[in-house]
Parts: structure tokens; C-alpha cells; sequence
């Protein structure tokens, strides 16, 4: 991983399901490489584990073009 961290400790750190990270890696990884793309990195949203966002539901759209949205949320 980019940040040097193994994916169980980024994932707990960041407040992640480790299975849905692997899922959603593998998915841009054979999108990139089907398309001849750049493989696609991270983004860093900072922490989703800090005290004040913890007890919030959050939701994250990202529209990956071509009419796909992909949505997040945590309740």
C-alpha cells in the first residue's frame, strides 16, 4: 500500500472494512489494466476514526465516470 501501512492496521486505523478494500483494489485494479490506465491510488480523506466524526453516519460518493457513482457509508 502506498502508505507503507499493512491493510489490516490502515483499515483499522481508518475505520474500514479490510474485505471491502480488497474488493474495491481488485475492481480498479482490472479496470485500469483492461483500459491501459494508470493504476488508480488513494486519496486521503484523513481520519474517519477521529473522536468527532465516530458516533456520525458519513456517506461518500465518488462518480467514477460512465454513469457509475460509486456510495459509501458508515452508520
Amino acid at each position: 500500500m502506498v502508505s507503507g501501512q499493512d491493510r489490516l492496521v490502515f483499515c483499522q486505523d481508518k475505520g474500514l472494512n479490510p474485505a471491502c478494500l480488497r474488493r474495491w483494489q481488485e475492481v480498479f485494479r482490472k479496470e485500469a489494466s483492461s483500459s491501459g490506465g494508470q493504476p488508480v491510488a488513494f486519496v486521503d480523506l484523513g481520519s474517519l476514526n477521529s473522536p468527532s466524526l465516530r458516533t456520525r453516519a458519513l456517506e461518500l460518493k465518488l462518480d467514477l465516470g460512465g454513469g457509475v457513482v460509486l456510495t459509501l457509508t458508515r452508520h
